[in-house]
């Protein structure tokens, strides 16, 4: 028998009276939630807020904001008496970010948990989160009892969804104003939208501004300027006086500044600076203060600079002035909220300063080209070419040097040196004698590093020399020193670029000086011989001859540029073709030696890996093979031994390699070979005779889409013994403009419909091949319908016999593409025009345990995209058609599918732009040749 004694069933009503009423209160929160969803805008969340919890505890409500620039509360809304009644308890409860119970009253504050302003509230200190109000409570009758345990608690619960409502709807804001700022043509109205939208989140209160840095240079330049003012009884802004001003910095304060990475605050206390969140070896915070403070001698007490960084190097800062010390405190509660604003601000001053920099360069080439048709010296245009040269590149400090008719070195322009004289140089003395000699520029970031620099001024910490060359001969060089280690690096190319480009026009500028004086020095004595000559004539001849000569320059000049920039084209073309096999076979042997990295890969999913590392070798050995061959072939060292060929055997063997091409490259193609019944045998380099054959079928296949048609066809030439060979298909054709240029080497025709790329080899060793066997090559085009590549072979018949003609149709290969993985640990869409490369990603991916779907082209990945959701993009750069900067815009401008994280994945041979591809959208950058444990990190990073 079971006696229960009248205090438990006491303890037994009493706890379950807790449970109503812990219920009822989670009733109440989820109301109350769905309420202020369905609010028009912040001032009704808060009414409705009032209203609902007054309603609910039968209390006076009221809901004041605090204003942590100006440290003071304001009324938003609620049923009961105004702020200034409760502002110590309401300020106690701001300060320590926890609730106050006192008597009837409670005081809850409002603090957003996450997200807009700074980390998660579990990872973050309480001081660290964004506050932006408090929530007060009293009972309406004194006698009424006071707020217990659960009703504290529902309170708290009650204000942190107010604050999370209030964060999502300051989240959309910020997504908006960001939208809009996007929006903006001019980096100028970009700078002042800026300035006024961020006051909405960081409210300053008395001015804000954006100063821009530029590397080598100690100063900084107020671009833009807002100033808080009042008109009437409301607040307004302003532009600032202070903008276009320069400010010139110390070096040790451009150097700290430079290496800033994260916001810091500036604060003045009476006379006193203070430097919050300083770095080692910081330099004095009233000398920065001087920099950065407004300082009219009164008002304004503190500074918060948020650094504008890209690429790595510091652009300038934004910057926020208000009249309270403790004003920006913390300044972690504004991180997230910084960090996309600085990012917005940066990416539009890189932009805003390459074109004002493209600009000053190309301004500074076109002047030096002016000086070609003034009647100046030599010494002339080299000092005009070394001003334009520092100019632009905000450097104190260079030399132009010349090799005269004697093989020595003359400075013939300088600025900056330090040294009692200047110095002499012999040919091949110092960084410039290297530069002489070889032809080619060169950077050196540390000169107190490199023991050939010749020390010019004793200030100098890099400096950058290029050649001037005329015709393939060096004259003379061009340099330009910094004070600032690092300024120039061999990676700069831009900045080299544009050295190289003033030193070719500076070169062309100096030989037309000389030919000028030349033709003065010609024209001399019949000036003197015939006295009826006047000055005009002589005018005229000169003219006559100058305009001769600087024709045959530019000519010359412009071949040379169109051959440099094909042979530059050729070796990033070759260099990703080459690389590509290599970062395949590199990969999947990581694959199968680290078990960490593939811990899922069958036995056949081995087979498979190793017939692909197989197919990336032949593909490799192929693209040497092209090289090898047009070298041997220009270098006129490939002897011709001809062999009798059975013609029907040959013609086979292209069939079946045709059907295999096809199936490599996912084409269903139709073929047609027709071999004349007169072709039996064919007298011919039989080795050579097959690169023809299969360069020009290898051609057809790539530029004909699936559906379409290639035929081979033989013919007698006549009633002579050449054989006529041609290949057709139905690709996108050739514009006839171009016809004459595919079969040179180097060159290659980037079809604008599509049509894939190549390294421009295989046209050319084609040609070659047929000069040697003293025939030719040629094509016909139609645009849009296809092209016809003709062979003639003279001499190449011996009997003629029956004929072959075969329609073969290609094995079936089902499209890629969506591989399922041995766990599902979510979907991976992967854009990879290459097939190799799209094996080796399925293959490591699927390991892991995704599913995996791909898609060759950018178009086909959007089209794929409306239907379906993936969990990962891996997507390649360097796509044909609509590249994947383009790609990661319009997937990262949709509203669907911005949230889906974006890999960037390139093999380029060119530096490659990281900035332009994280401004595009991408959240992660990799390089090919891919490490696939860092690849899988990264997919793994970017889901999670």
């Amino acid at each position: 028998m079971n006696i229960t004694s009248p205090s438990s069933n006491q303890t037994q009503t009493d706890k379950e009276i807790q449970r109503a009423e812990q219920a009822a209160a989670l009733r109440f929160l989820d109301s109350l939630q769905t309420t202020l969803v369905a609010c028009r805008d912040e001032a009704a969340v808060c009414a409705t807020a009032a209203q609902r919890i007054a309603a609910e505890f039968d209390s006076i409500v009221f809901l004041a904001s605090f204003d942590p620039i100006a440290g003071r509360f304001e009324d938003a809304c609620g049923t009961g008496a105004p702020v200034q009644t409760h502002e110590d308890q309401m300020r106690e409860a701001v300060m320590l970010r926890r609730t106050i119970s006192i008597d009837n009253k409670v005081f809850a504050p409002v603090v957003f948990p996450d997200g807009l302003y700074g980390e998660k509230q579990g990872d973050s200190p309480k001081e660290e989160r964004h506050v932006w109000g408090v929530l007060v409570l009293e009972r309406r009758a004194p006698s009424a009892p006071t707020f217990g345990k659960v009703d504290r608690q529902t309170i708290r619960a009650a204000a942190a969804r107010i604050a999370a409502e209030l964060e999502r709807r300051d989240g959309q804001l910020l997504d908006r104003v960001l939208d809009t700022l996007l929006r903006k043509a001019k980096p100028i109205d970009v700078y002042t939208h800026a300035l006024r939208e961020i006051r909405r989140f960081v409210p300053y209160d008395f001015g804000a501004s954006i100063v821009t840095m530029q590397r080598g240079i100690a100063q900084i330049t107020v671009r833009a300027e807002k100033v808080v003012g009042r008109r009437g009884d409301r607040e307004t802004l302003h532009d600032g006086p202070r903008r276009g001003r320069v400010v010139l910095l110390t070096a040790e304060e451009s150097e700290w500044l430079s290496g800033q990475e994260r916001p810091f605050v500036l604060l003045k206390e009476n006379d006193t600076f203070r430097l919050v969140r300083a770095e080692a070896g910081t330099v004095n915070a009233g000398d920065l203060w001087r920099v950065l403070g407004v300082d009219d001698g009164s008002s304004e007490a503190a500074v918060l600079c948020c650094p504008l960084v890209f690429g790595g190097q510091m652009l300038g800062l934004l910057r926020m002035v208000a009249t309270r010390a403790s004003a920006f405190h913390p300044v972690e509660q504004y991180g997230h909220l910084l960090e996309r604003f600085s990012r917005l601000l940066s990416v539009t001053l890189y932009r805003s300063e390459l074109y004002h920099q493209s600009d000053r360069q190309l301004q500074a080439i076109k002047e030096i080209g002016r000086a070609m048709t003034e009647p100046i010296s030599v010494e002339e245009i080299c000092e005009r070419v070394l001003q334009l040269a520092l100019r632009v590149l905000r450097v104190e400090v260079g030399v132009v040097g010349l090799v005269n008719v004697e093989g020595e070195v003359e400075l013939v322009a300088h600025r900056g040196c330090t040294l009692p004289q200047t110095p002499e140089l012999e040919i091949d003395e110092g960084i410039a004698g290297t530069v002489l000699r070889s032809g080619r520029s060169r950077a050196v970031p540390d000169v107190s590093q490199d023991p050939d620099y010749v020390v010019f001024n004793a200030r100098v910490r890099s400096e950058l020399i290029a050649p001037i060359a005329y015709d393939r001969e060096v004259i003379g060089f061009l340099a330009v020193e910094s004070f600032e280690i690092g300024r120039f690096r061999e990676e700069d190319e831009e900045v080299i670029t544009f050295v190289e480009a003033v030193a070719n026009q500076a070169a062309i500028a100096i030989k037309t000086a000389q030919l000028r004086k030349e033709a003065m020095r010609r024209l001399g004595p019949s000036v003197s011989i015939d006295p009826t000559l006047s000055s005009a004539g002589f005018q005229d001849l000169l003219i006559v001859e100058l305009r001769n000569k600087i024709e045959q320059l530019g000519a010359a000049n412009e071949r040379l540029a169109s051959a440099n920039q094909a042979k530059s084209e050729f070796l990033a073309r070759m260099s990703h073709d080459l690389r590509g096999p290599l970062n395949v076979i590199v990969g999947l042997a990581n694959l199968l030696t680290d078990p960490k990295v593939g811990p899922g890969l069958t036995v056949e999913k081995q087979a498979e890996s190793l017939r692909v590392i197989q197919s990336s070798g032949e593909v490799l050995s192929s693209l040497i093979g092209d090289i090898l061959d047009l070298s041997a072939l220009e270098a006129g060292k490939v002897e011709l031994i001809r062999t009798t060929v059975d013609a029907a055997a040959a013609f086979s063997y292209l069939q079946s390699m045709a059907a295999t091409l096809a199936a490599e490259q996912r084409r269903e193609l139709s073929f047609s070979f027709s071999l004349d019944p007169a072709i039996t045998a064919i007298w011919v380099d039989e080795q050579k005779f097959m690169r023809i054959m299969m360069n020009l079928l290898s051609n057809a296949i790539k530029f004909t889409p699936s559906g379409g048609a290639v035929q081979i066809s033989a013919i007698p030439d006549g009633a002579s013994d050449s054989l006529h060979l041609v290949v057709s298909d139905s690709g996108v054709g050739i514009e006839a403009e171009h016809l004459d240029d595919i079969f040179a080497p180097f060159r290659r025709i980037d079809s604008t419909h599509g049509g894939p790329k190549g390294t421009g080899l295989g046209l050319a060793v084609v040609r070659q091949l047929a000069d040697l066997h003293d025939g030719r090559v040629w094509v016909e085009s139609r645009l849009g319908a296809g092209s016809d590549f003709h062979v003639h072979l003279p001499g190449a018949l011996l009997h003629p016999e029956e004929v072959l003609s075969v329609k073969v149709e290609p094995p079936k290969v089902t499209a890629p593409y969506t591989f399922p993985g041995s766990r599902d640990k979510g979907l991976v869409l992967v854009v990879e025009d290459t097939q190799a490369h799209m094996d080796l990603m399925r293959l490591a991916v699927t390991s892991r345990g995704y599913r995996m779907h791909g898609v060759q082209s950018g178009e086909d990945a959007m089209v794929w995209l409306e239907t379906n959701r993936p969990d990962v993009i891996l997507l390649d750069m360097q796509l044909p058609g609509v590249d994947g900067f383009s790609v990661a815009a319009k997937i990262k401008g949709s509203v669907e599918l911005n949230a889906i994280p974006l890999v960037a994945v390139t093999a380029s041979a060119f530096v490659d732009n990281e900035e332009r591809a994280l401004a595009s959208g991408c959240d992660a950058y990799l390089t090919k040749p891919i490490d696939l444990a860092k690849l899988l990190a990264t997919i793994d990073t970017v889901m999670a």
